[in-house]
């Protein structure tokens, strides 16, 4: 990783942090609001971000087409999460708990692929599976059970904590580069 790179990914994520720090000393509505326009703005840069992807390089790729596919939802869902208004933050909920069923599975997938080639990492994959799954059915009891809107901001700041933390991480680890001999 490049010097400028490094910076990049530094400021990126105290930018990460601030706004999760925001998110936990408002108010838990202006806090929802806030998560559907960071949600909503992540989608719609993720979405354009990969459609330009599937024009300049992707087309003639093999499964390129999914490149397609995947950036028009992506900015469908952004679209939609924009249009969110007060009383509908039972999608916000379904987001984040979505979001973090779909990294439990991940890491599940993972930790199995790395204890099949006897990698002593695949424990901490399992872990943050399993936290992630947690998190997941936390929201989905907070959010849908007691309707506590505290519980989602939280986890969802954390979320953004962590996400921050681990960009500011990686920017100072060493990367290592494996010579052809």
């Amino acid at each position: 990783m490049t010097k400028l790179g490094r910076v990049r990914r530094v400021c990126t994520g105290i930018i990460v942090i601030v706004y999760a720090v925001i998110l936990l000393t408002e108010d838990p509505d202006i806090g929802m609001q806030i998560v559907a326009a960071i949600m909503s703005l992540t989608f719609t840069l993720r979405g354009i971000q990969t459609l330009i992807y599937y024009f300049t390089m992707a087309r003639s790729m093999v499964g390129g087409k999914f490149s397609l596919l995947r950036g028009l939802l992506l900015l469908d869902l952004g679209a939609f999460t924009s249009s969110l208004t007060y009383g509908q933050t039972i999608y916000v909920v379904l987001y984040v708990a979505v979001i973090h069923l779909f990294a439990g599975a991940v890491d599940f997938f993972r930790a199995s692929e790395t204890r099949k080639m006897k990698s002593p990492g695949w424990r901490t994959r399992i872990l943050f599976g399993v936290t992630n799954v947690f998190l997941a059915l936390v929201l989905i009891a907070g959010g849908f059970v007691m309707h506590s809107l505290l519980t989602v901001i939280y986890i969802y700041a954390g979320g953004l904590i962590y996400a921050g933390i681990v960009r500011i991480v990686t920017a100072f680890r060493r990367t290592s580069i494996v010579y052809i001999q």
